[in-house]
């Protein structure tokens, strides 16, 4: 279960540059016997000039904030003959 949330930290690649990264992965309720109505959300800040988008700045701020949400779903399982 995830109904603490935590910290997600690894390196996001745009446009050919690889960066280190940090999200916050916030807390859900993911029920043990249905992990398949499991949504998981994700949250971080990126500047867009770290990865090489300097364009538009007077439109778009350099400071980027994304979200993704994560489904779960049951893995396939391979049968096994013993």
């Amino acid at each position: 279960m995830l109904e603490k949330g935590g910290d997600l930290d690894g390196e996001l690649t745009m446009r050919g540059v690889t960066k280190p990264a940090h999200f916050e992965v916030l807390p859900s309720h993911c029920p043990l016997d249905l992990p398949q109505q499991c949504v998981i959300s994700v949250r971080g800040t990126i500047q867009r000039s770290d990865f090489g988008m300097s364009n538009h700045r007077t439109a778009i701020s350099d400071q980027v904030q994304l979200g993704m949400m994560i489904s779960l779903d049951y893995a396939a399982r391979s049968a096994t003959t013993d």
